[in-house]
This record gives structure tokens, sequence and C-alpha cells, in this order.
């Protein structure tokens, strides 16, 4: 359980403490006062990144060579932690530092030190926005209760910059330094591959009755794994995959870059037997999506034993009644932070205990206040 929030120089704020309610505290203010950024530093924290900045240079506040998110949680047993990021620009270059009860950690052995959800309208892509999306939702989820994922995700990247330079090589290849990287990419794309769909199987046995509760008729609703690689069935070994990479280096070479692999994976909804993209309407979308994130709450609660913090970042907006019931029913299980800027669509919460922050946007040392 979140219990403190320490930010410096962090986008907006100069200076920020904040200590939220154990179960809902709401965050109320006009647009662009500095909401959703407070979300996004528990973000840094949990992902060592930002999951909503093309770069995390962007985190320091304009004018400062630094920043500093802190915070600290109660755990099982009594026992505290504190998570701590410190991002530093020296001389060029961006430097991250992260600590747990002030001992270092590097930035892949933080990942999943803090367990959240984050929910936003902007979420919509997952439906309908490119690939990128859907994966990066795979990514988050599993990196949060896997290290070795973590791991593996970290070694096939780096594998994949070394193959695809080569292919960039305007002087052309050596057969051997391909098949390096071959060698060296197999092993960790095989267990992406592998947990990705063993996450997607168990997806699909939960998401038509949890989409039930918005739509109490629905025949089917079916989540697939979308493979690059050509007719992808049962187990992969790590000698098909470099027999896969072989038979495309022909096309990886016209394209200068490698075409297989989990980097062009995705997958595909379908709703009542047709593509939820294609056919579905936006309250089915936005029905979808709020069970794709109430499983993957569940998901990580099932791996670690703890409830994840959910982040709602002004969410209620598009949400009709039934769809706003669902999320109140999730958070009543959850250390819960939502950002509004209509405190009149929180009432109810309000009624149940929620407790109200406001940020007032004139204020640019301590702008959160109680209410």
């Amino acid at each position: 359980m979140l219990t403190r929030l320490l930010l410096t120089n962090f986008r907006s704020y100069d200076q920020l403490t904040f200590t939220p309610s154990s179960k809902v505290t709401i965050i109320s203010g006009p647009n662009a006062c500095g909401k959703t950024n407070l979300l996004e530093s528990l973000q840094l924290l949990a992902f060592s990144r930002s999951l909503r900045s093309a770069s995390d240079t962007n985190l320091i506040k304009w004018g400062s060579d630094f920043c500093l998110v802190s915070a600290d949680f109660n755990k099982a047993a009594d026992s505290t932690l504190e998570i701590s990021a410190t991002l530093q620009i020296k001389n060029g270059r961006l430097i991250k530092t992260f600590r747990h009860n002030k001992i270092a950690q590097k930035a892949l052995a933080n990942i999943g030190a803090l367990s959240l959800v984050y929910f936003s309208p902007e979420n919509i892509s997952l439906i309908s926005g490119p690939p990128p999306a859907r994966r990066r939702y795979l990514d988050a989820a599993l990196s949060l209760v896997d290290k070795n994922y973590r791991y593996h995700l970290v070694k096939y990247f780096a594998a994949l910059r070394q193959r695809n330079a080569l292919l960039k090589n305007n002087h052309g290849i050596n057969s051997e330094d391909i098949h390096h990287w071959d060698h060296k990419l197999a092993e960790p794309a095989v267990e992406i591959i592998k947990k990705r769909r063993q996450f997607i199987d168990w997806l699909n046995q939960e998401l038509l009755a949890n989409y039930r509760f918005f739509e109490p008729s629905t025949q089917s609703l079916n989540i697939q794994y979308l493979s690059s690689l050509p007719l992808l069935n049962g187990d992969l070994s790590t000698d098909q995959f470099r027999l896969f990479l072989q038979n495309s280096l022909n096309q990886d070479l016209k394209q200068r870059t490698t075409t297989i692999g989990p980097q062009r994976d995705d997958f595909s909804l379908s709703l009542n037997g047709r593509p939820l993209s294609l056919f579905g309407s936006r309250g089915e979308w936005r029905g979808v999506l709020l069970s794709l994130k109430a499983l993957e709450s569940e998901f990580i609660y099932r791996q670690k034993g703890t409830r994840p913090i959910l982040l709602l970042d002004d969410v209620f907006s598009e949400l009709d009644e039934t769809r706003r019931a669902a999320i109140f029913q999730l958070i009543e299980k959850h250390q819960t932070l939502i950002t509004t800027a209509n405190q009149d669509s929180m009432k109810n919460l309000v009624k149940k205990g929620a407790e109200i922050f406001a940020i007032k946007k004139e204020y640019l040392t301590s702008p959160v206040v109680r209410q």
C-alpha cells in the first residue's frame, strides 16, 4: 500500500508531498494542471520508465537537470519499502538511479517491486490502435510478475539491435555474423513467445465471463495470439526459430530489418465471431477494454499474491452507468488513485469514504490540497 509520495522537479512539480488514502483517493483539478503527471511518477517506479513519454528526459521539469520520485509502501508482515528514482542529465546523457530502502538497484531489477495497473481513455488503442500498443500491454503485465520474462525481453532486443544494424550495412554482410545473432535471438524469443501465449490462453478462459457483466447476451469473445512465424502451432524450439530466421533472411535484407519474431507479433479480439476493431461499437470497445484491465489486475494478484494499485486517469467521463458500476466493484479490492476534472461524477465514491484532493492550477510548489 502506498503511504507517501514525494516529487522533486518532476514534470510540472517543483515539490510535492502527497499522502493518499489507503482505499480510494480522488485527485481533482482542471485540465493541464498535473493530475496525470502524478500518476506517471508511479509508473516510473513500477516499470523503471514512463509508459507515457517517448523519452524519460521529458520527466525532468523544464529548466532543471534532475528529478526525484520517492514513495513509501507498507508491505506484508508490517514491513516497509521505500522506492526512489533519480533522473539526472550529465554531459548530455540521462542517468537513472533506482534505490530500495537506500540500496541501489539496477533498472531491470527495480521493475515489479511496485505493482500497478494504469487505465485511461488512451488505452482504447488496445482495441483500435497499431500492434505496438498491444505488445506493450502483454509486456507490461508479464514484466511486473516474471523477472525471467524481463530478462529475456532485454536480452532479445539487445541482440535484435545488433542483427538489424548488420542488415542495414551498405557494404554487405557476413553470414557468420548473422548466424551469430540468430543464435543469440533464439532462446529469449522462444521464452517471450511462450509466456505471451500462456497469458493469452489464460485471458481467453476468463474474458467472456468478465465481459458478460456488461453484455449478458454475448455469445463469444475471443482473443488470439498472432505470430509472425509461419504456421506456428504447439511449442516452439530454438532450432525452429533459427530456421525461421534463416528462411526469412532474403526478405530481411530487402527490408533491412528483422521481419519475424516477438517484435512483430500481435493479438486480435473478436466479438460474436466478428473482428472487434472493425465491427464493434465504441461502447463494446470500452467494455472489452475494461475487462482486459480487470483481468490484468487479477493476473498480477494471482501471480504475486498482492493486489496492484489501480491508477484510473479520467476514465469515468466516457463510461455509462453500467461500466461505472463495474469499476466501482473493481476498486473495492484495491488501493486506487483516480483523476477527474469533474468532482460531481465522484459523488458515489465520496459517499463510500473516498478522499478528495484538489490540484490548484496556480500552486506550483505544493499543489495537492485535501478537501
